[in-house]
């Protein structure tokens, strides 16, 4: 037959106060706030959008005389 099996010792001591856990400073780095996204992309969109406006009057200015740049090329190209 099998044993009966003994009751647990029961400890009356009271159970230790956890360690305060340490912070990974990689994770801590992370958490800093930063620029969104949509941020990020309003501002390149803007820029690329002032660049695509300014090269098409460089062209009107250089090939057809007119816009922004007529009087800085037609001078040149007189020459």
């Amino acid at each position: 037959m099998a044993s009966r099996r003994r009751p647990a010792k029961r400890k009356d001591k009271l159970a230790k106060k956890a360690k305060p856990q340490k912070v990974n400073k990689s994770i801590e780095a992370s958490d800093k706030p930063s620029m969104p996204i949509e941020g990020a992309l309003s501002i390149v969109t803007a820029i690329l959008l002032v660049t695509a406006i300014i090269l098409v009057k460089y062209e009107h200015g250089v090939h057809y005389n007119e816009g922004m740049f007529a009087d800085k090329y037609q001078a040149s190209a007189a020459r």
